[in-house]
């Protein structure tokens, strides 16, 4: 309710652009033409944990991941909420 708080999209696209671009980069070199940004890593990496509850099983979509860029996807959460509500 403070006017002066952001909403903490600009530091959370600033960190996607800074450490996802890697990871976008990855995925469109295996998916030649899919043309992934970074918010789009960060959506389907959003969709593991609701796939995986989803059918009761790991997602394959976590299976794209490796353990430290799920770091980089919570670190983008903290950012968001930091600047955002914080």
């Amino acid at each position: 309710m403070c006017p002066n708080a952001g909403d903490g999209d600009d530091e959370q696209a600033e960190w996607l652009a800074a450490a996802f671009t890697p990871l976008a980069d990855r995925l469109n070199t295996a998916a030649p033409g899919a043309n992934l940004t970074t918010e789009d890593v960060y959506n389907i990496m959003a969709l593991c944990p609701f796939d995986s509850l989803a059918y009761v099983r790991l997602s394959p979509l976590c299976q794209l991941f490796a353990d430290e860029e799920f770091e980089l996807f919570e670190y983008a959460n903290d950012v968001d909420k930091y600047y955002g509500t914080g």
